[in-house]
């Protein structure tokens, strides 16, 4: 496959990761297609200048170190680990773990000393505020020329900071808007499926 869009991302990739070689030790991209599951999957934020925002890899459960996954167990009575995920982004080198409880599943970002620093949960529509679905139907309409299909919504929490991860599908395209609890957009994405290969060890 031939894409514009890879083409760009390899490019901007190769230059993040030729900066982090640069510093000495494992280059970040590295480290997490070293991680990942065979089978997983590895997401990859970039902003418009090209530099890397977050990475995050999926990994076996087994692999959580076992603070991090008594921690996430912790947030939820009666909870069950369901999936993990490497993360390197804002909150530096930390897990994302999903425990689901009866037919809710949350997420929690957790760092390497057990400490929860980020908490997500999926909301109805009809518990989102209103603003929210709209300035995030908006945005889809401006970016794809339509809104499509609402997918989901997530409430997500770090400290006390509050925003909303609003998904709608046009096609088979998904758009991520990201919104303040106010309305206001913080950034909006389209989730592109994209190619990796780097050396195995």
């Amino acid at each position: 496959m031939n894409h514009p869009f890879r083409s760009l991302l390899v490019l901007a990739l190769a230059l993040s990761v030729a900066a982090c070689s640069s510093l000495g030790g494992t280059p970040p991209l590295v480290e997490l297609y070293d991680e990942v599951a065979p089978d997983g999957a590895l997401e990859i934020e970039l902003d418009r200048s090209g530099t890397v925002v977050e990475m995050e890899a999926e990994i076996p459960i087994d692999q959580l170190p076992v603070q991090v996954a008594d921690a996430a167990l912790a947030q939820v009575e009666d909870g069950e680990i369901v999936a993990a995920e490497r993360e390197i982004g804002p909150h530096g080198r930390v897990w994302e773990v999903k425990v689901r409880a009866a037919d809710l599943e949350q997420e929690f970002v957790i760092d390497r000393y057990g400490v929860v620093l980020e908490t997500e949960k999926p909301l109805t529509r009809e518990a989102t505020p209103g603003i929210v679905l709209g300035n995030a139907a908006s945005m889809v309409q401006t970016h794809a020329g339509e809104i499509g299909s609402f997918e989901s919504v997530d409430e997500v929490r770090a400290g006390d900071v509050l925003t909303y991860h609003v998904k709608h599908r046009v096609g088979g395209v998904v758009y991520k808007i990201v919104l303040a609890a106010d309305g206001r957009v913080i950034r909006s994405v389209r989730e592109q499926r994209a190619e990796i290969e780097i050396p195995l060890r």
